[in-house]
Protein backbone atom coordinates (compact mmCIF):
# COMPACT_ATOMS: atom_id res chain seq x y z
CA UNK A 1 0.00 0.00 0.00
CA UNK A 2 0.97 3.16 -0.35
CA UNK A 3 2.01 5.69 2.21
CA UNK A 4 0.94 9.54 2.22
CA UNK A 5 4.78 10.26 1.31
CA UNK A 6 4.31 8.22 -1.54
CA UNK A 7 1.15 9.24 -2.89
CA UNK A 8 2.54 12.69 -2.76
CA UNK A 9 5.42 12.00 -5.12
CA UNK A 10 2.45 10.18 -7.78
CA UNK A 11 2.54 12.92 -10.38
CA UNK A 12 0.47 12.15 -13.72
CA UNK A 13 3.28 10.98 -16.67
CA UNK A 14 2.71 13.45 -19.32
CA UNK A 15 -0.04 14.96 -17.58
CA UNK A 16 -2.55 12.45 -18.35
CA UNK A 17 -4.50 11.18 -14.93
CA UNK A 18 -5.67 8.01 -15.23
CA UNK A 19 -9.64 8.17 -13.70
CA UNK A 20 -9.83 4.21 -12.60
CA UNK A 21 -12.58 1.85 -13.40
CA UNK A 22 -14.27 2.26 -10.44
CA UNK A 23 -14.45 6.22 -10.55
CA UNK A 24 -15.60 6.05 -14.16
CA UNK A 25 -18.43 3.75 -13.50
CA UNK A 26 -19.48 5.84 -10.47
CA UNK A 27 -19.58 8.77 -12.66
CA UNK A 28 -21.17 7.51 -15.35
CA UNK A 29 -24.04 5.68 -13.27
CA UNK A 30 -24.40 9.08 -10.88
CA UNK A 31 -24.89 11.12 -14.31
CA UNK A 32 -27.35 8.87 -16.33
CA UNK A 33 -29.75 7.95 -13.24
CA UNK A 34 -29.74 11.64 -12.20
CA UNK A 35 -30.59 12.72 -16.16
CA UNK A 36 -33.16 9.93 -16.20
CA UNK A 37 -34.42 11.28 -13.05
CA UNK A 38 -34.96 14.82 -14.51
CA UNK A 39 -36.52 13.50 -17.88
CA UNK A 40 -39.07 11.20 -15.66
CA UNK A 41 -39.11 13.98 -12.52
CA UNK A 42 -41.71 16.23 -13.59
CA UNK A 43 -44.41 13.62 -13.77
CA UNK A 44 -43.95 12.83 -10.16
CA UNK A 45 -45.63 14.70 -7.61
CA UNK A 46 -45.07 15.15 -3.58
CA UNK A 47 -48.10 12.38 -4.04
CA UNK A 48 -45.70 10.17 -6.00
CA UNK A 49 -43.32 10.14 -2.87
CA UNK A 50 -45.92 9.39 -0.02
CA UNK A 51 -45.32 5.38 -0.19
CA UNK A 52 -41.80 5.73 0.68
CA UNK A 53 -42.10 8.26 3.10
CA UNK A 54 -43.92 9.28 6.29
CA UNK A 55 -43.86 12.67 5.94
CA UNK A 56 -43.18 14.44 2.60
CA UNK A 57 -43.02 18.46 2.44
CA UNK A 58 -44.79 20.44 -0.18
CA UNK A 59 -41.65 21.61 -1.59
CA UNK A 60 -39.99 17.68 -1.70
CA UNK A 61 -40.45 18.06 -5.33
CA UNK A 62 -38.26 21.09 -6.34
CA UNK A 63 -35.66 19.93 -3.90
CA UNK A 64 -35.55 17.04 -5.96
CA UNK A 65 -35.24 18.87 -8.98
CA UNK A 66 -32.97 21.43 -7.64
CA UNK A 67 -30.67 18.60 -6.25
CA UNK A 68 -30.36 16.47 -9.08
CA UNK A 69 -29.09 19.65 -11.34
CA UNK A 70 -26.10 19.86 -8.47
CA UNK A 71 -25.91 16.42 -9.03
CA UNK A 72 -24.92 16.59 -12.41
CA UNK A 73 -22.86 19.81 -12.44
CA UNK A 74 -20.89 18.19 -9.61
CA UNK A 75 -20.51 14.58 -11.91
CA UNK A 76 -18.98 17.42 -14.55
CA UNK A 77 -16.73 18.61 -12.41
CA UNK A 78 -15.31 15.87 -11.05
CA UNK A 79 -14.93 14.21 -14.25
CA UNK A 80 -12.56 17.24 -14.99
CA UNK A 81 -10.75 16.71 -12.11
CA UNK A 82 -11.87 19.47 -10.06
CA UNK A 83 -11.76 19.83 -6.21
CA UNK A 84 -15.10 21.98 -6.46
CA UNK A 85 -17.25 19.23 -8.07
CA UNK A 86 -16.36 17.13 -4.86
CA UNK A 87 -16.91 19.16 -2.21
CA UNK A 88 -20.02 20.28 -4.10
CA UNK A 89 -21.37 16.64 -4.05
CA UNK A 90 -20.13 15.61 -0.68
CA UNK A 91 -22.69 19.24 0.27
CA UNK A 92 -25.39 17.93 -1.83
CA UNK A 93 -24.98 14.71 -0.51
CA UNK A 94 -24.91 15.63 3.59
CA UNK A 95 -28.20 17.65 2.68
CA UNK A 96 -30.14 14.96 1.15
CA UNK A 97 -29.21 12.46 3.55
CA UNK A 98 -30.11 15.17 6.41
CA UNK A 99 -33.64 15.61 4.02
CA UNK A 100 -34.24 11.74 4.02
CA UNK A 101 -33.75 11.77 7.78
CA UNK A 102 -36.43 14.25 8.48
CA UNK A 103 -38.88 12.60 5.97
CA UNK A 104 -38.76 9.29 7.93
CA UNK A 105 -38.36 6.48 5.18
CA UNK A 106 -41.03 3.70 5.65
CA UNK A 107 -37.96 1.22 4.54
CA UNK A 108 -34.68 2.43 6.93
CA UNK A 109 -32.97 0.31 4.11
CA UNK A 110 -32.92 3.54 2.34
CA UNK A 111 -30.89 5.12 4.39
CA UNK A 112 -28.19 2.48 4.80
CA UNK A 113 -28.37 2.12 0.91
CA UNK A 114 -27.69 6.15 0.43
CA UNK A 115 -24.67 5.71 3.30
CA UNK A 116 -23.18 3.14 1.70
CA UNK A 117 -22.72 4.52 -1.86
CA UNK A 118 -21.68 7.77 -0.30
CA UNK A 119 -19.23 6.04 1.77
CA UNK A 120 -17.89 4.07 -1.53
CA UNK A 121 -17.66 6.90 -3.57
CA UNK A 122 -15.44 9.21 -0.87
CA UNK A 123 -12.72 6.14 -0.73
CA UNK A 124 -13.16 6.05 -4.11
CA UNK A 125 -12.52 9.40 -4.54
CA UNK A 126 -9.68 9.60 -1.84
CA UNK A 127 -7.76 7.56 -3.58
CA UNK A 128 -7.46 9.98 -6.75
CA UNK A 129 -7.54 13.22 -4.56
CA UNK A 130 -4.21 14.13 -5.37
CA UNK A 131 -5.09 14.36 -9.45
CA UNK A 132 -7.63 16.77 -8.46
CA UNK A 133 -6.92 20.67 -9.28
Amino acid sequence: TLTMKDQKDQKPINNIKKRGFLLTTLLILSFLGTTSSLIKGPQYTNEAYRGFYSYVPFWYSSFIFFSSCIVIIADIAIWLWKKWGVCLAVFNYLITTLILIYMKPVSPIALVLVGTFGLVGLYIIKKKWLLFE
